[in-house]
């Protein structure tokens, strides 16, 4: 597994001069100029398709570099220190104070590992969720899904508990820290999806259907565009 530049600036992490990185098409960049670093740091450069494969060391400033949760590797003294034995974060350095410090960089094995995780995560997060895509493939939620259960025109959103062609069980919150269940007959109840879109992917999506219906067609792609650029407005 390669560590996605998208998933590393996503926790903060920004590449610096000497950094090199694999772009989109495959190919070794090392990063050398400023425009080319603004270019990473910045802009959207299909982040999904770029890996990060090494990281240049950084000078410690004598301020913490980054969040406290990022696994960094460090030299002291002026021995390097870069191939620790277990993982180390960033609090647990002392940044200020004699100048042990000398430099830094980020522990490349253990983000991919912290990638991993957030994968596996996300992964089960949305097999867990009754999609818009289920429906339109004509399924129905399985045990153990939140979805949005429509009975007399009221909505009702839970999770599955149990589902047959007579019967379905949902469990919901019906009060703070208190969960019900109720029970419904199949084939007097329809499902709804649960949106799983980020607010940044909701918001492209309005702003393509109000353009597309004063205007010519709009591409997405552009209004993520205006989006990394900020020309839209705060998403509350």
């Amino acid at each position: 597994m390669k560590l996605r530049l998208g998933y590393f600036k996503s926790i903060g992490g920004k590449v610096v001069k000497g950094d090199v990185v694999i772009d989109s098409d495959g190919n070794r960049v090392a990063i050398k100029s400023s425009a080319l670093l603004n270019s990473y740091n910045l802009a959207n450069h299909s982040d999904d398709k770029c890996f990060i494969e090494s990281f240049a060391p950084r000078k410690n400033t004598g301020e913490q570099p980054c969040g406290d949760d990022m696994p960094v590797l460090a030299e002291v003294d002026g021995i390097d220190g870069f191939d620790a034995p277990h993982v180390v974060f960033a609090s647990q350095w002392k940044w200020r104070g004699d100048g042990n410090l000398t430099a830094w960089k980020y522990d490349l094995e253990a983000l991919i590992k912290m990638q991993a995780e957030h994968d596996a995560e996300k992964d089960e997060s949305v097999k867990s969720v009754y999609t818009q895509a289920m429906k339109d493939a004509g399924e129905l939620p399985s045990v153990g899904m939140k979805c949005v259960l429509v009975n007399c025109n009221c909505d009702h959103q839970g999770v599955v508990m149990f589902i047959s062609d007579n019967y379905t069980i949902i469990s919901y919150e019906g009060g703070v820290g208190q969960f019900r269940e109720q029970h419904f007959h199949t084939e007097n109840i329809t499902f709804k999806p649960i949106d799983t879109r980020t607010p940044e992917e909701k918001q492209v999506a309005r702003v393509v259907k109000h353009m597309n219906m004063v205007t010519f067609e709009t591409d997405e792609a552009m209004v993520k565009s205006m989006q990394q650029a900020g020309l839209l407005a705060e998403i509350k």
